[in-house]
């Protein structure tokens, strides 16, 4: 709060306030299921959630980005209150950079997240005091470090290298991350999707052939998919999406654990999500010491992302030539549909709301 004798609230305790304000709104509420609300109401996806926080997490976060970026402009440019925040105040912020390397301008993904963190915070006090006020705009791109891009994949055969690794650890007994990596692998898992994988989540036939699997990102199992339906929290994800050797080896390692004697409730993989996370990155480490630091689990789901929409694209490009006719040209306006519509496809199996999420997924492969 302010120093006591003063009239003026601290920039941390206004930039508190707003953002308590704007997690009161949000806190309980599904950002995904606002999100589609407000798509089928015709309005844009961020209609209902622009003013709110959803989590305690977000609300952290941003609270503490927030009280940097004031705290900066108060002591440069004299600013005591939210609402004399200008766009040049803050790219003067960004401008100067880190405070470990002053005179080092943020690089473009830092100063995104500090941009994000504003872009709430203008938000939530518009929308509680009825204003229109802007206190960041794009321009601050112009003072950030450009690096060069990261990649966040690795080649195909260091994954192989790593499930190996896992497999020969596991012979110890003391730890089942070989199967957890290769079913995140074959599926296209986040971590913690495969922490949260239950028996039940395998939808079989009466031949105990696997039909579909159900992905839960949050609250695995605890409730109906019929629940999870339109919450962006669960989705289910046809067989015949996956090649025939993923099929396999979903297969085996389903029957592994059927054969075990697990129940429809039982997890295949109880251990936290942090904890798998932490064995990739040790076996990464001891396979490719010093290489790949920015790579983790989600590097196998961005080749299972890779590998489909390439092999899509391939067949649905010759399925479209084969309904035109050998004597038909594809035209560009038919590459961008099929291109649509296998992004869309794509966007649909790993559970994303804006198709554009997946672009980073479709950064070339190695």
């Amino acid at each position: 709060m302010s120093k006591r004798g003063t009239s003026t609230p601290s920039p941390a305790y206004q930039v508190s306030e707003t953002l308590r304000t704007a997690l009161g709104k949000g806190f309980g509420r599904g950002r995904h299921e606002d999100k589609r609300n407000a798509q089928n109401e015709g309005k844009h996806y961020t209609y209902y959630t622009k003013d709110k926080l959803y989590s305690w997490t977000s609300y952290k976060t941003d609270l503490q980005k927030c009280i940097t970026v004031m705290r900066f402009v108060k002591s440069e440019f004299g600013v005591k209150y939210i609402k004399d925040l200008k766009p040049e105040h803050f790219n003067a912020f960004v401008q100067k950079g880190m405070i470990k390397n002053p005179g080092e301008p943020y690089c473009k993904r830092t100063a995104e997240s500090y941009a994000a963190a504003i872009q709430k915070l203008q938000d939530s006090y518009n929308s509680q005091n009825g204003t229109s006020l802007v206190f960041a705009d794009r321009n601050y791109i112009n003072y950030v470090v450009v690096k060069a891009p990261q990649r966040y994949r690795m080649p195909s055969e260091i994954h192989d290298k790593i499930i190996k690794k896992a497999y020969k650890q596991d012979e110890k007994g003391r730890s089942d991350n070989g199967r957890a990596f290769e079913m995140a692998r074959a599926i296209g898992l986040r971590d913690i999707e495969i922490a949260n994988l239950r028996m039940r989540d395998f939808r079989t036939g009466k031949d105990g052939k696997i039909k579909e699997v159900v992905i839960h990102r949050s609250k695995g199992g605890k409730t109906t998919v019929k629940e999870f339906e339109g919450k962006g929290k669960s989705h289910k994800v046809i067989f015949n999406k996956f090649t025939p050797e993923q099929q396999e080896k979903i297969q085996i390692l389903y029957e592994h654990y059927k054969d075990k004697g697990l129940k429809d409730m039982d997890k295949l993989f109880p251990n936290r999500a942090k904890s798998y996370q932490q064995a990739f990155y040790r076996y990464r480490d001891e396979i490719v010491p010093g290489q790949h630091n920015q790579c983790n689990i989600h590097s196998m789901r961005r080749e299972w992302g890779q590998e489909f929409y390439l092999r899509e694209l391939k067949e649905r490009i010759a399925e479209r030539q084969q309904e035109m006719g050998s004597k038909y040209c594809l035209t560009e306006k038919d590459y961008t549909i099929i291109e649509k519509s296998v992004r869309e496809d794509l966007t649909e199996l790993f559970g994303h709301h804006d198709p554009n999420t997946i672009l980073c997924y479709l950064d070339g492969s190695i």
